[in-house]
């Protein structure tokens, strides 16, 4: 995770300067900025060796915008990033270039922060993700101190408990049709704002998909109502 937030900062550094991204094309015909391969770490291991970073970015890309259905087993690396092993499984070798022997597994977790990050939706302060071996605290300014978030996690509390709420029950997408689809907010048990300094949590253990009005609702007192206490509330 840490080399993914320098991916973050170095892409937002170019921005910042009005300069171009350049990007790097694979033999395969994928691309990714040149910029996070040079943040790549160049240690390779696991299902991920000698794999295209290049195509793992892209894979990201792709997966940032997908719905998710079902549940899929994760693999890490031991720069504290993780991803889908099937996808990794089906990445293509590479050998060449400056993708070179570079980290898989984190191209593909930057690829979610670098979509998560561009999504033009507004950004809730408790709705934040990260997970095992991924650390949380970070602030960023947001027009308000935000938590840095870290959408590897919050897939994987989906991939976990689904996109009803563990509160009320209300799916969006059984109740709004396609629109609704994949719309959940992701509640943690601990406030971020009590945990200080970076802490590493757990998706499955740490946090929970609730919808809107439930995520207020846990949050009208400090510090937050329970599930358990919420959810009697509803029950009376």
């Amino acid at each position: 995770m840490i080399l993914v937030i320098k991916f973050l900062r170095a892409r937002d550094g170019i921005s910042s300067g009005n300069e171009r991204t350049n990007m790097t094309t694979c033999n395969h015909g994928r691309s990714a900025p040149d910029v996070l391969l040079e943040t790549l770490s160049k240690s390779q291991a696991g299902t991920g060796r000698h794999r295209c970073a290049v195509c793992a970015f892209a894979a990201g890309q792709e997966d940032a915008v997908s719905l998710i259905r079902t549940k899929r087993r994760w693999e890490d690396c031991k720069h504290g990033s993780m991803a889908p092993k099937e996808l990794l499984s089906a990445l293509p070798g590479s050998q060449a270039g400056p993708e070179r022997h570079k980290c898989v597994v984190c191209a593909y977790e930057a690829a979610l922060a670098h979509e998560d990050a561009n999504a033009e939706r507004p950004i809730h302060a408790e709705e934040v993700s990260e997970a095992d071996g991924y650390r949380e605290g970070a602030v960023r300014q947001v027009k308000a101190n935000a938590y840095e978030r870290n959408p590897v996690a919050r897939r994987r509390c989906i991939e976990h408990y689904g996109t009803a709420c563990v509160v009320c029950g209300l799916a969006f997408e059984a109740k709004y049709g396609e629109i609704g689809a994949g719309f959940i907010h992701v509640h943690h048990l601990r406030p971020l704002s009590e945990l200080g300094k970076e802490y590493h949590v757990d998706p499955i253990a740490d946090l929970r998909p609730v919808c809107p009005n439930c995520h207020a609702m846990l949050h009208q007192q400090k510090p937050p109502f329970s599930i358990e206490e919420l959810r009697a509330m509803l029950n009376k």
